[in-house]
């Protein structure tokens, strides 16, 4: 029995540009929040060591 709805990709069509643009903006904000925590991080175990 085959499927009536064939698989469409949800990243090929009209709206492709749109939705890579927010994927990438994403991911972006995500690595510089991570960035940030890292460099917090760092911050805090230089004070803790050097005291």
């Amino acid at each position: 029995m085959t499927d009536p709805t064939p698989y469409t990709n949800p990243y090929s069509g009209p709206t492709r540009t749109g939705q890579t643009g927010r994927l990438w903006g994403s991911w972006l904000l995500v690595a510089v929040l991570l960035g940030y925590g890292v460099v917090q991080t760092l911050i805090t175990a230089a004070n803790l060591f050097t005291r």
